[in-house]
């Protein structure tokens, strides 16, 4: 066999373990044990009034925590991520996938005796890197939204302060939430009241819609960025007073 078909048969080798990994996912997250769904839900993405695409997440419950399950469609760009976080909302362990046309790229994040261990994975490159934790940890990864469910959830239950494991840049970044403000959100027929939470996220501001424990929304306005639970939100995110 000549040099050119070794390289051939290797390439394709290789394409077929990537297909293999990509469909399958991280093997050894734990599946729910009892299919019980908490929530879920589908949020499109918006930028500059330009719809990026969507995003497909579930909440699932877990015997000591919770898994929540997202894939963001992003134009010829898709993006799939599972997290493990405790009962108390904060991260034990979350793994992402990026696949475009010639990308495939992996992320991912564990809490491991008082440090966050970042991993970065794209070809054959390897980045890791170690970052305090400071506990409680939530998972930021524009433009999915999915993981900020995990701060509602600390903020409805009074946790106004939390630490943000930034990822794209491999940071903590301290946040902080006001008290909620009562606001209403215009739906089809009628106003929706929900409430509004205001986090300084370093120093950009995010703005969280929730209806009791469910995000139906997300703003930021310095990325002129919204999201939007399409079943409950379905002609768009637009803030009227009540």
């Amino acid at each position: 066999m000549d040099l050119w078909k070794v390289v051939l048969v290797g390439a394709a080798l290789l394409g077929l373990v990537v297909l293999f990994l990509v469909a399958t996912g991280p093997g050894d997250l734990p599946t729910p044990p009892d299919g019980r769904l908490l929530d879920e839900g589908t949020f499109v993405l918006e930028q500059g009034g330009v719809r990026l695409g969507e995003e497909k997440f579930a909440v699932w419950v877990l015997p000591n925590g919770f898994r929540i399950d997202s894939t963001a469609t992003l134009g010829r760009e898709e993006r799939r991520s599972w997290a493990v976080v405790g009962a108390d909302w904060t991260l034990h362990r979350y793994e992402a996938v990026r696949m475009a046309p010639r990308v495939w790229e992996t992320i991912s994040a564990r809490a491991e005796e008082g440090q966050v261990v970042v991993e970065t994975k794209a070809g054959l490159s390897r980045q890791t890197k170690r970052l305090p934790e400071v506990p409680p940890v939530v998972v930021v990864h524009h433009p999915a939204v999915g993981l900020w469910y995990t701060a509602l959830r600390l903020l409805v239950q009074g946790g106004g302060t939390f630490s943000a494991l930034v990822l794209g840049e491999s940071r903590i970044a301290p946040a902080e939430g006001a008290a909620p403000q009562a606001v209403g959100l215009r739906i089809p027929g009628r106003i929706l009241p929900v409430e509004r939470y205001r986090v300084r996220l370093g120093d950009e501001e995010v703005v969280l819609y929730g209806q009791g424990e469910l995000l139906i929304g997300i703003e930021i306005p310095a990325k002129d960025f919204l999201a939007y639970m399409v079943e409950i939100l379905p002609t768009g995110l637009e803030e009227v007073e009540l």
